[in-house]
């Protein structure tokens, strides 16, 4: 996280889906997670727009939040990616 916090660091500006990303580091920690006997889910609402940001960058948060997640889930245990809108 630190790295993802240092300043100087450019951030390559581009419309990015987050649900592909969630998708896409769901089905790269996938093997890991059935060694652990870990259930990896997504839940994406399907009116998600893209948002303007750095994909990679987003995508290395994600796998963080998700390594952390599944490091910490016992096995037998269940971890969701939730991604929602909210209109207010």
């Amino acid at each position: 996280l630190s790295l993802l916090q240092a300043s100087g660091v450019t951030l390559e500006k581009e419309p990015v889906h987050l649900a592909e990303i969630i998708e896409n580091v769901i089905t790269l920690l996938k093997p890991r997670s059935e060694e652990k006997n870990v259930t990896l889910a997504a839940d994406a609402a399907q009116n998600v727009p893209p948002i303007t940001g750095d994909g990679d960058r987003l995508t290395q948060l994600v796998l963080i939040l998700m390594d952390n997640a599944l490091k910490f889930t016992p096995a037998g245990g269940y971890v969701t990616a939730g991604l929602n809108v909210d209109n207010n």
